[in-house]
């Protein structure tokens, strides 16, 4: 709302995903809670500077962007080159002293088995011999193809991605972190979820879907994960 009200928005329409949130904004629920109330009271006199101001609750599986957006952000490292703009606020909007704060880690859910869904992009089928390169040289270095396409898709692609102690990690909008493997690396991990201690023969989709939320990741790793099961003769 600070935000819209810097860049001179006269009109606002605001969504969000909670029923709670919702309602106590619109007057039908009551705001119990020391630290939401804080919260109403500043939404309510931002919401005062515009000529008008509507929230809107929307279903959770339509705010799946915004989401993926607000956990970019809280897990960033803030000296990490951007491609989008993030806006990082240094000190809480309310002041009722001292709070404690729950961290929940969300187990993998509807948002990963989309993503792991999507038909894979035809560049990525035929990958370089590491393809972690590319986007590690742009997030370290700033490197960047010489041809004006190719850039703009890497610099769009770096976005889920970030380097910590010079390892490779795509980011997750529903969990941890994932390193990023390539090459016999790709194969361990296949024969390791696949066959190994605590593997249970999962094939296809449901062996790379298993390889993510273990932690790993590569942009081939259906296709990959489709072959190798289907040269296991267990599976046969």
């Amino acid at each position: 709302m600070r935000l819209a009200k810097e860049i001179g928005a006269k009109k606002l329409q605001a969504y969000c995903d909670s029923q709670l949130v919702a309602n106590q904004f619109s007057g039908e629920y009551v705001a119990k809670n020391d630290r939401m109330d804080a919260y109403l009271k500043v939404v309510q006199v931002l919401a005062r500077e515009f000529d008008t101001f509507a929230l809107t609750k929307i279903p959770r599986s339509d705010n799946s962007s915004a989401d993926a957006l607000a956990a970019l952000a809280s897990t960033s490292d803030p000296d990490l080159r951007r491609v989008i703009p993030v806006e990082s606020i240094g000190t809480p909007n309310i002041d009722i002293g001292e709070t404690s704060m729950a961290i929940v880690t969300l187990e993998p859910g509807v948002d990963d088995a989309e993503e792991m869904n999507e038909p894979m992009d035809p560049e990525q089928v035929l990958l370089p011999d590491d393809w972690r390169e590319e986007i590690r040289d742009y997030i370290h270095d700033g490197k960047v193809p010489t041809d004006r396409w190719a850039a703009r898709r890497l610099k769009a692609k770096s976005a889920h991605y970030m380097v910590l102690d010079g390892n490779l990690f795509r980011r997750s909008a529903s969990g941890p972190l994932m390193i990023c493997v390539s090459g016999s690396e790709s194969r361990l991990v296949m024969e390791e979820t696949h066959s190994g201690a605590g593997g249970n023969h999962s094939v296809g989709r449901a062996l790379a879907m298993k390889i993510k939320k273990n932690g790993h990741f590569w942009p081939t790793m259906i296709a990959d994960c489709e072959a190798f099961a289907s040269k296991c003769e267990p599976c046969q």
